[in-house]
Order: structure tokens, then sequence, then C-alpha cells
């Protein structure tokens, strides 16, 4: 790809490009051929929706990519609004946990595990996305899920 290819002139296609560049997809940094499926669609959407519904994917929507090897995910969502009759704003957070049905494949205490180390990613929130796994779990172990963490671990695919 020449330059030109990577940094488009129009504004409609920078914007495109920098959701797919976001933390807006989860899992973040997985590379696959369903990641880049999803991406390429993705992107032909964005380019086509109409500029209001444009503005609220780009505001508002995040995605989640089922990987097929994860279990779970911890989503997070933050926005800024303003108060009513001030001037300040509030930060305004989400985290969505999203339990895929091979989780429940697991045994009940991996299970247990699972749903303690999304958790842990709401608490822990490193950029990079195995230190951030590294923190979730060190967290999970600091609470006394060590045998349930241990069971995941052995259990997951």
């Amino acid at each position: 790809m020449d330059f030109e290819e990577d940094y488009p002139s129009t504004s409609r296609e920078q914007d495109c490009r920098l959701i797919l560049e976001s933390d807006r997809i989860w899992p973040p940094s997985v590379r696959s051929v369903n990641r880049v499926r999803f991406e390429r669609a993705l992107l032909t959407v964005l380019r086509r929706l109409p500029d209001d519904v444009f503005q609220l994917v780009e505001s508002d929507v995040s995605f989640v990519v089922d990987e097929g090897k994860f279990h779970a995910l911890n989503v997070p969502f933050s926005k800024m609004l303003p108060l009513k009759n001030y001037t300040g704003t509030i930060n305004w957070r989400l985290d969505q946990i999203v339990i895929f049905n091979a989780a429940f494949q697991l045994s009940d205490e991996a299970l247990v595990g699972l749903v303690a180390h999304e958790i842990a990613h709401s608490v822990e929130q490193q950029r990079d996305h195995n230190e951030n796994e590294a923190a979730a779990d060190a967290l999970v172990l600091k609470w006394g899920f060590e045998r349930e963490l241990k069971a995941l671990r052995d259990g997951a695919l």
C-alpha cells in the first residue's frame, strides 16, 4: 500500500479508519480471519451510512467479534455527560461482560473463575492486552479465587 491508500483524504474515510484502529472492536489486538472479515464488512457499512447514523455509531457503538476461543469479554464503555443546569460534566462508565456459549462448557468451578476474572477487568484497566490479562489474574488471586482460576486455565481452549 502506498501513503495515499494508508491515509485517505476524505474526512469520512479518516473517521472510519479511526474506528477500526480504536479499542471499540473487542477483543482488542486480536488478529484473525474472522476479525479481518468483520473489519472489511464494517468499513463497507460505515462508508455508506447516512451522516446522522454514522455519528451515532462513531460516538456510542462498540463491537464484539466472537473469535470462538473466548469464553467471555469485559467491554468497557465510558462517556462524558453534561449535567443539567450545571456547566460541568460527569464521567459515566459501564462495563459490559459478554459471556459466550463456549463458557458453559466449563466446569462450575472454572465458570466462577471466569466471572471473577472478567469482573477484575473492570478494576484493572491496562492498555496492553497481555498486561491487562496478567493484572486481572493477579487481582483474582488476591481475591482468593486461586482454585477457580486454575480450573479456568486448565479448562480453557
